[in-house]
């Protein structure tokens, strides 16, 4: 994990609102008559009664289908106001499947937002710093910087970029 930080681009805090986060976890586990496992798991992250990363369980008998597992975690990152922001991973067999990604949520709406919703004021601004650290970094091999990839916290903000299992992580202040 890489940390830059720069000059300051400041964000006023957002109004706090009601309410809390909550992981909660789903498990299915299922040996089938031929011995073929089955391992299903998700940590989803709920605000008050409103799902911000839910995934269902498969449509099967068991809530699981044989063979192959599958997780989805979620790793609470920061808050300013009603937004919330995670890394999310996914990863699972049979096919080989893995993901990550940095989200920001509306507690509001349960909807993703984009820069321009948390600050529309300094979201270009932002963009063109972190670019430019990326330049300066050398633009790591394989590694995506998507802006659209952010997490927020305070009054700063944090890009990711991400290659398969690894994130970057570029803080611009």
């Amino acid at each position: 994990m890489i940390l830059l930080l720069l000059s300051c681009i400041h964000t006023p805090p957002h109004e706090p609102v009601a309410g809390s986060t909550a992981l909660r976890l789903t498990e299915r586990a299922f040996v089938d008559p031929d011995g073929d496992y089955c391992s299903w798991q998700s940590e989803d992250l709920w605000f008050e009664s409103t799902a911000l990363s839910v995934v269902e369980p498969p449509d099967a008998p068991n809530g699981c289908q044989p063979p192959g597992e599958y997780s989805h975690f979620v790793e609470l990152s920061g808050q300013d106001g009603p937004y919330v922001s995670a890394v999310v991973s996914e990863w699972g067999c049979c096919p080989e499947q893995k993901s990550l990604r940095c989200v920001t949520w509306d507690v509001r709406t349960g909807q993703e937002i984009s820069q321009d919703v948390y600050d529309d004021k300094n979201a270009l601004r932002r963009q063109i710093r972190a670019q430019k650290v990326w330049e300066r970094m050398g633009s790591p091999e394989g590694y995506t910087l998507d802006p659209k990839s952010f997490l927020v916290g305070g009054s700063h903000l944090t890009f990711c970029a991400i290659r398969g299992e690894d994130l970057l992580r570029i803080k611009v202040r």
